[in-house]
């Protein structure tokens, strides 16, 4: 049975639009068609905002005249009610597990988890955990640069993050986080400014590091609820330095990366749940030959800024559902990959090999 609203008002995330023969269709997560509304069941929803009570809407109709008893009203919000139309004005004002300054600044992903979970009380506790959350993020180039400001404006409590660069002139084609006047300083530098500008109330920790080992990541990592695996060099073997790193700490990891027009995204591993990088990846290949490995140290990623606006945001959504289940992460065992030359994608489910050995991470 739904619990009692005292003052409805309906949510502010819905759109809508009606056909010619009177039909309502909603558009919330998902699409909602309400058969023709009468006049007094019209004149009862525009008082729905939050401003009076379900008593108050009833007399109101009443002294204006509409013919609608009690039970009408409530089996009208009722009905919004299961379709998650409407919500309680009261259970926004009185709840307090976040504060006010978040409440009006996280408004807008607030009323979307709203949305999604069916009330306020649920979107305040998905926003808690945002705040209470400790993300890590490797590599601050453009993936990663794109990402941390995405935690940021999301309002995650703690950012560690992790680079070995400069800013150069071709970072800024591409790289969100970094000015014409910040060529030739180290972008954890600039990135520690930016981010404090974007939310001064998320608590940073900025290493200034190359990766070389297994072992600067589990000191980067230490901590952190999940790390976003933003970095690709040194190829080959960053990806399985992180999968030891995670195992070795219990921490769930995430890859996002862009090669030419091809965005791939994931897996997401989580140590006991899923198998791990290592055994999500074909089977192994070499980078012994000369040729192979003068190829490879003459690597420059070719894309332009919007590939990685869109792998870093899909990697970012992913982690925020990971992390507050206010939606549930397809990316356990499985990889999606996005083609934004033709605009085609799969979802790449990841299997156990039958013919490798016995993995020592993930089984």
């Amino acid at each position: 049975m739904k619990k009692s609203i005292i003052k409805p008002m309906l949510s502010k995330h819905l759109y809508a639009r009606n056909t010619i023969d009177g039909q309502i269709i909603i558009r919330s997560h998902e699409l909602i068609e309400l058969e023709s509304l009468d006049n007094v069941q019209v004149a009862a929803m525009k008082l729905m905002t939050g401003e009076y009570t379900t008593n108050e809407i009833y007399k109101f109709l009443l002294s204006n005249g509409y013919e609608m008893d009690e039970e009408e009203l409530s089996d009208l919000i009722e009905t919004l009610q299961e379709y998650s139309l409407v919500v309680d004005q009261t259970e926004i004002d009185l709840n307090h597990i976040i504060s006010d300054s978040s409440k009006e600044r996280y408004a807008r992903q607030i009323s979307l988890f709203s949305g999604m979970t069916n009330g306020y009380k649920n979107a305040y506790e998905i926003q808690k955990k945002i705040e209470s959350s400790h993300v890590a993020i490797v590599g601050l180039g453009g993936v990663g640069s794109y990402a941390l400001y995405a935690f940021a404006a999301m309002g995650v409590g703690t950012i560690t993050a992790c680079d070995f660069d400069t800013v150069d002139l071709s970072n800024l084609s591409r790289q969100i986080l970094y000015h014409e006047q910040d060529v030739g300083k180290k972008k954890v530098e600039v990135a520690k400014q930016r981010a404090k500008e974007i939310n001064s109330q998320t608590k940073y920790h900025f290493f200034q590091r190359q990766i070389t080992s297994t072992k600067d990541l589990t000191e980067i990592a230490q901590g952190s609820d999940i790390v976003l695996l933003a970095a690709d060099t040194p190829r080959g073997k960053i990806t399985h330095w992180m999968n030891e790193a995670s195992y070795q700490l219990s921490i769930p990891f995430l890859t996002a990366g862009t090669s030419m027009t091809t965005q791939v995204c994931g897996p997401l591993i989580v140590p006991g749940k899923t198998l791990c990088f290592d055994c999500s990846m074909p089977e192994k290949t070499l980078e012994t030959h000369p040729i192979v490995q003068f190829i490879n140290q003459r690597y420059e990623g070719a894309l332009i800024d919007p590939y990685n606006a869109i792998v870093a945001s899909l990697g970012v959504l992913e982690i925020m559902k990971h992390l507050t289940g206010f939606s549930e992460s397809r990316l356990y065992n499985h990889r999606y990959i996005l083609d934004l030359h033709t605009l085609e994608s799969s979802f790449v489910e990841i299997k156990p090999k039958t013919s490798r050995n016995r993995c020592p991470l993930c089984e």
